[in-house]
């Protein structure tokens, strides 16, 4: 996802397609964060199971206040892995949000 433009209060479409970056038979864990602005942000969901296959994710988010901020998205094979600083992946959208 390149950078995205969404006024305050409307939702932003977010879609990710995640592909296994190892061989699993295991379904993936996909979390949405924030990861800079100058409020909090809501998602619509925020937490998802992927199939060891992989899949298409598709949530919303929601400011309400105007400002840059920064997303990230999260897959990883297990909780453990962020632990371990291990088999997981994160990428990052850029979000201008207009009043």
């Amino acid at each position: 996802l390149g950078p995205l433009t969404v006024a305050v209060g409307e939702p932003l479409p977010l879609s990710v397609w995640l592909e296994p970056f190892s061989p699993t038979e295991r379904d993936f864990l996909l979390f949405w964060f924030e990861h800079q602005g100058p409020v909090a942000v809501y998602f619509a969901e925020r937490r998802f199971e992927v199939p060891a296959g992989g899949g298409q994710v598709t949530t919303t988010a929601t400011f309400s206040e105007p400002g840059e901020y920064m997303l990230r998205v999260t897959a990883l094979q297990t909780l453990s892995a962020m632990v371990q600083h291990c088999c997981y992946t994160n990428n990052y959208v850029q979000v201008t949000v207009t009043p």
